[in-house]
């Protein structure tokens, strides 16, 4: 797969810069500045916004915002240099930007689930009165959500990173190593994961937990074998042409 890798910086500045009218005609609207870094595209009938970096197809439902792709671009394309992202992300958080930007609750959603993972932070810390009133003095405009909230977030941005990480190893001219780890909890409760290492097309040796499950007594090998396939099977990760065709 060829990457987009021509658009300088510069470029893009110009591309965040450029006015352009909506498609219900009303001018002087700018359109929303993550479209210099993905396309429009229709896909099997559907529209989709498609990553010019690494071809990702994102939902593109007119009227929806474009949250996610922001969230895409300035987070997770790693196809695209950290400063160019930095940046970007900058011009959305620039308060004197001509666009005119105000607080977005659906970005602050996002960078609380984002915390809550990194930080391996409970979600019922979520509904800690502490937790509460420090979001409303730091925007007091904003709907503070409860742990259910928290926890559906989360799984958009592992369903995000999944979809990422699955397209991302179909396209793989590289062989992809799968290791496995076995250990017991305290409670004598077997887990194992899988791991799967890959170098991508700038030689880059990357390894990603495609799997992290209970595994049932006894732990002989097809227990193991089973759930080391499951991840495989399940997202298609490795299947050929033919057997998408079915």
């Amino acid at each position: 797969m060829e990457r987009v890798s021509s658009a300088t910086a510069a470029e893009v500045e110009d591309s965040l810069d450029a006015i352009s009218t909506d498609q219900s005609g009303r001018s002087g609207k700018k359109r929303a500045k993550v479209w210099a870094y993905v396309d429009s595209e229709i896909v099997d009938g559907i529209e989709k916004a498609v990553c010019k970096y690494c071809k990702l197809q994102l939902s593109s439902v007119s009227g929806k915002g474009t949250t996610h792709l922001n969230r895409h671009i300035g987070y997770y394309c790693h196809h695209i240099p950290q400063e160019d992202r930095d940046r970007f992300l900058a011009t959305l958080k620039n308060k004197s930007d001509r666009d005119n930007s105000v607080f977005d609750p659906v970005v602050f959603r996002g960078l609380i689930a984002k915390y809550f993972l990194s930080a391996e932070v409970a979600f019922r810390k979520a509904d800690d009165p502490a937790w509460k009133e420090m979001i409303n003095y730091c925007q007091p405009s904003f709907n503070v959500v409860g742990r259910q909230t928290v926890r559906a977030d989360c799984l958009i941005l592992y369903e995000e990173e999944k979809l990422q990480l699955h397209q991302k190893i179909t396209k793989l001219k590289s062989h992809v190593s799968l290791t496995a780890d076995l250990w017991s909890s305290n409670q004598n409760l077997g887990y194992l994961g899988v791991t799967a290492h890959y170098i991508d097309e700038e030689f880059e040796l990357h390894k990603k937990i495609i799997a992290f499950k209970q595994i049932s007594f006894p732990h002989n090998s097809f227990a193991v074998q089973d759930l080391i396939c499951q991840p495989m099977t399940g997202q298609r990760m490795f299947e050929s042409d033919e057997e998408d065709d079915d």
